[in-house]
């Protein structure tokens, strides 16, 4: 079972602000990481259902469509985008974590 590519994408998609972005297509991304997180702690996904959590992760990634702050919701992406980059970052780290567990078992049974 490979799950590096998925791992990479958990990275990347983790790191992304989405307090930058409108509510829609960030939920569309949550939803993605989640499933792809969900699949990457699993032990014993099929590399099909590891193979479509990080396609739909990176189809989510462009779809990302920036949000234009009124004057009035000047403060809401800087607001936003605190507690995104505070939860992406435990995301960032969970994943981290998962691929360095990934890499030691791989060494094990070489």
């Amino acid at each position: 079972m490979d799950k590096a590519a998925q791992n990479a994408s958990i990275i990347k998609a983790a790191a992304i602000n989405l307090g930058l972005y409108s509510d829609d297509s960030a939920i569309a991304l949550r939803a993605a990481l989640k499933k792809a997180r969900e699949l990457s702690g699993n032990s014993n996904p099929t590399q099909k259902q590891v193979d479509s959590a990080r396609e739909a992760l990176e189809k989510a990634i462009p779809g990302l469509v920036k949000r234009t702050a009124a004057k009035d919701d000047e403060n809401l992406v800087s607001t936003a985008g605190a507690n995104v980059v505070t939860i992406d970052m435990s995301g960032l780290l969970l994943a981290a974590a998962v691929a360095a567990i990934a890499c030691c078992r791989n060494r094990a049974h070489m």
